[in-house]
């Protein structure tokens, strides 16, 4: 079963300048992509279909990015995010206005892999999104975008109601190296969940800026594991000490150096 109007691949259904073969790939992948009836495996499999296409099935994408069916729009976004096509921005943006929580997070993800600046406004917007992981993915494009305006809403995403988006924008700061989140991060080094104090360790490496030195030195004691209790590479210290690596003062490598001996 099909949802919508079939997209148009060109007004006389005919894709201009593509071969028989690729148009007919094009046809049947964005047929199987529109059928709501698709099982999650066989769901993945018409994403990856019509993402292998390439840019040829962005504007056809776009088309789908209005289909009456959330579900397809979801797929529709994610296939754009496959294909990183900087013209698929705009549909996107809009897309994370989309009243479906699932295609907006989906929007987010696929303006992150796209990493166009021109991204940057629509999803600071969308670290207010009532979705907690809308914000998350949200936070983590803007990181991947990199640029220095999002800093500001990042800053404010630190102390949002979910850890998860604490996280994502702990790291997403350390993505964009601004001083400016310095002194936040600091305070996000004291938190009580040892995933954002690893982060928030791993973003202040990357920025390395001597102030955190003293702070990151502190966290030369915190023997918390992450994610498999037990394995010493994974204890936020461990963390703490790449980013006092990175710095590298001398104050920075004189406490590494006693630490190690301990």
């Amino acid at each position: 079963m099909q949802t919508g109007n079939e997209p148009s691949l060109s007004s006389s259904g005919d894709a201009p300048g593509l071969s028989s073969a690729t148009h007919h790939a094009l046809r049947d992948a964005l047929r199987e992509l529109r059928d709501d009836t698709l099982l999650p495996l066989d769901q993945g499999r018409a994403i990856w279909a019509v993402a292998q296409i390439g840019r040829t099935a962005v504007p056809p994408l776009l088309d789908v990015l209005s289909d009456a069916s959330p579900t397809v729009r979801q797929r529709a976004a994610a296939a754009l995010g496959r294909i990183r096509d900087p013209q698929a921005v705009a549909g996107l943006l809009h897309a994370l206005r989309d009243p479906d929580t699932r295609v907006r997070r989906t929007a987010a993800w696929a303006l992150g892999e796209i990493a166009d600046e021109r991204a940057v406004d629509g999803l600071l917007d969308a670290l207010s999104d009532s979705q907690r992981l809308v914000r998350q993915r949200s936070a983590h494009a803007l990181g991947q975008i990199g640029d220095p305006r999002a800093v500001e809403g990042l800053l404010a995403a630190l102390h949002d109601v979910s850890q998860h988006v604490h996280m994502a924008a702990a790291k997403a700061l350390g993505q964009i190296r601004d001083r400016r989140a310095v002194p936040y991060l600091l305070d996000a080094l004291r938190s009580s969940s040892a995933d954002v104090r690893r982060l928030a360790a791993e973003a202040l490496g990357r920025i390395r800026d001597e102030r955190a030195v003293e702070a990151l030195i502190s966290l030369l004691d915190d023997t918390a594991s992450l994610y498999e209790p037990g394995r010493q590479k994974n204890r936020v210290c461990d963390f703490a000490a790449r980013a006092l690596e990175s710095i590298a003062s001398p104050r920075a490598v004189a406490a590494l150096s006693d630490w190690r001996r301990s």
